[in-house]
């Protein structure tokens, strides 16, 4: 169907309301109306270039004003009143293309807003796909530069004003949600894993409150893996994923992904389009994972990366705020501005951050505790000893809740039966008994309600290299296990009870500046251990070790203790490093490296 336009002449003593009144008035008015009608030219919609160029749309540069903006959208609404449905999405694409090349984050959201197509007026994705647009808030940066420690303590206030958190915790958040505003500075980014023993204990808000802070922040309680890692390719959000004890049961392929998307460079590779093209996704991106219970077997390597926030239901005398979404989302704007101002004017400073890592973290801390505490230096005032002191609290808290995995726990146990019964060695059957009457273990009902069998034992054992063998104890010669095979293990996959204090990280094995480590390490011999091209002789050595100790003659130790793992009864330090491959095992305290001697721990 076609539109013809008709205007209607201006007659003297005419006052013109419409054809009804032309044709009742005017003398002749039926004749003249086809007159006019026969001469009617026919309606030509404005083309999308002619709505956008009359509203002044394209007349926006990269440095644009956001009232100018907003004038320009709303111009750009009032040539569309009236619109078909057809012009208004070929318009509404056009202009988000535009927005889209001044680096506008939400261009969507901005000119669906505006045309007033956010409800069920709104155009269909040209894919016909169903759902809505996933779309992040505009954030405009502060106007002034922000001290970042100011930062802090605003969102450690926020966070414990709504929450009974435990200790640390808020320190940990305010830390972490600065992360998520320079995460272009960070090569891994912590995860934090808020874990409770039941439900009501404040989870699913502290994802809520953060949602509120951090940037791009997305709270998900179900997504496919395809969707997380699409997500994360377009848009590197902060992922925030609640009910994980349920929503990781069903999707056991996240697990790679989270595994693999807490260091920068994680990718999964899939094939799109007809051709099958392989197409790399990223998966870094800030996470936060919360769930009832803790996040252990095949997800113990996700908690490994996280730092566990334990929530306990608050008690009735404990009072904290009621906590509306939509008004503190508008209360949080400013605060929303502000960290962003301070992300953009410290990303570039935190590429080069080398924090002080404290030496009781294992690599796996050091390594997720490193972005947080180089923003804590940044900041400065009391946060980096804030900061520093909640690593090493969480840490401990870790360590005392136990092993992270079955397989430690183990090793865990079977160190402390061989320590209490003072054994070197044991047979599988005695050891498996012992086992089995530790209540608070899974060793009592291992498989089908009954008791860990010697061969279930030594399968639980073969992944460390300890394999049962014919060994002397009380009295009968039978299949077990030596301590000596559990010395290595123990010394690598247990935690040191006792860390030595004051010690620099990795002193042994520094070859200094001015040194080769390849070289060095090609000169290792077949005990692990590097000697220096001029060796001195062990006599030299042992008066080099009595002029450390004041002249006096290092304490020495019984050869029932000089085994690699133990203790020195004089100074607590393990005696775990040799001189040369027939000296015996010394300890780093009363024995320690002598001038440029090059020693290594074994």
């Amino acid at each position: 169907m076609s539109v013809y336009v008709v205007d209607l002449p201006n007659l003297p003593g005419f006052s013109k309301t419409g054809p009804d009144d032309f044709l009742a008035d005017v003398d002749g008015g039926p004749e003249r109306m086809l007159e006019m009608l026969a001469g009617a030219r026919r309606h030509q919609p404005p083309t999308v270039a002619e709505i956008l160029e009359d509203s002044g749309f394209l007349r926006l540069t990269v440095d644009y004003d956001p009232d100018a903006r907003n004038a320009v959208l709303e111009a750009l609404a009032g040539e569309l009143r009236g619109a078909s449905l057809l012009l208004k999405t070929s318009v509404r694409e056009v202009a988000i293309k535009h927005l889209k090349s001044l680096h506008v984050s939400s261009p969507a959201r901005l000119v669906d807003a505006a045309l007033n197509l956010a409800g069920d007026d709104a155009p269909a994705p040209a894919d016909g796909a169903q759902g809505s647009a996933v779309i992040f808030e505009d954030v405009e940066p502060w106007d002034q530069p922000v001290a970042g420690a100011t930062l802090l303590s605003k969102l450690t206030e926020f966070f414990n004003r709504f929450l009974i958190l435990p200790a640390h915790a808020a320190v940990v958040m305010a830390l972490w949600t600065l992360h998520t505003y320079v995460l272009g500075a960070a090569d891994v980014t912590p995860y934090l894993l808020v874990v409770s023993a039941i439900m009501r204990c404040g989870k699913t808000r502290l994802l809520e409150m953060l949602e509120c802070v951090a940037w791009r922040a997305l709270k998900l309680s179900d997504a496919s893996a395809a969707g997380i890692f699409r997500m994360v390719e377009k848009y590197s959000p902060a992922i925030l994923l609640d009910e994980a004890d349920a929503f990781l049961a069903e999707h056991q392929e996240m697990r790679g992904i989270l595994n693999d998307g807490w260091q920068r460079g994680g990718n999964v590779v899939r094939v799109v389009g007809e051709e099958n093209e392989p197409r790399a996704f990223r998966t870094f991106s800030p996470k936060v994972i919360a769930g009832i219970g803790e996040l252990g077997g095949k997800w113990a390597t996700v908690a490994d990366r996280s730092m566990a926030i334990r929530m306990r239901r608050k008690l009735k005398t404990e009072r904290v705020a009621r906590f509306r979404m939509r008004k503190i989302l508008a209360e949080t704007k400013e605060l929303r501005r502000q960290l962003l101002r301070w992300g953009t004017d410290s990303e570039d400073s935190l590429r080069d951050a080398d924090p002080a890592l404290p030496d009781k973290l294992n690599d796996r801390q050091q390594d997720a505790w490193e972005p947080l505490l180089a923003i804590a230096d940044l900041a400065g005032d009391e946060w980096p000893e804030l900061a520093r002191k909640a690593a090493l609290a969480l840490a401990e808290i870790e360590s005392n809740a136990g092993a992270s995995s079955v397989q430690e726990q183990l090793l865990s146990d079977i160190k402390d039966i061989f320590d209490q019964r003072q054994a070197i060695a044991l047979h599988s059957a005695e050891l498996c008994r012992i086992l089995g009457e530790i209540e608070t273990r899974p060793w009592p009902e291992w498989k089908n309600g009954k008791p860990m069998t010697p061969r279930q034992l030594a399968s639980q054992l073969k992944p460390f290299g300890i394999k049962p063998k014919q060994v002397w104890a009380d009295g009968t010669n039978k299949n077990g296990y030596e301590r000596e095979s559990f010395e290595e293990p123990w010394a690598r996959y247990l935690p040191d009870p006792n860390p030595l204090e004051g010690l620099e990280p990795n002193r042994i094995n520094d070859f200094g500046s001015g040194s080769d480590p390849l070289g060095a390490r090609s000169a290792r011999g077949s005990e692990g251990t590097v000697s220096d091209s001029k060796d001195k002789p062990l006599e030299d050595l042992e008066d080099s070790d009595k002029a450390r100790n004041g002249g006096a003659a290092a304490p020495e130790a019984p050869e029932t203790q000089k085994i690699k793992g133990d203790r020195c009864r004089s100074c607590g330090d393990l005696w775990k490093w040799r001189r040369g491959p027939e000296s015996p095992y010394l300890c780093a305290t009363c024995h320690p490296p002598v001038g440029d001697e090059v020693t290594v721990t074994i």
